[in-house]
């Protein structure tokens, strides 16, 4: 199980893909909701394993919830 942030789009989408071929279950952390659901089903439709999260980092109060 790895926790990737940034998931939704750039680096941290490219590192979740890979991680997710490699056999880790990705927990995909992002601001985007669309970006992130995208990231999933195409994770799953190789039998990935991928659960995803919606928040900004940057935003105290999110992360504290």
């Amino acid at each position: 199980i790895v926790l990737v942030t940034g998931a939704s789009k750039g680096i941290g989408r490219d590192l979740s893909l890979a991680l997710s071929r490699a056999g880790a279950h990705v927990l995909a952390l992002g601001r985007s909701a669309a970006d992130l659901q995208t990231l999933k089903a195409e994770i799953q439709s190789v039998k990935g394993a991928c659960d995803t999260f919606v928040a900004d980092l940057a935003d105290v109060a999110q992360v504290s919830e």
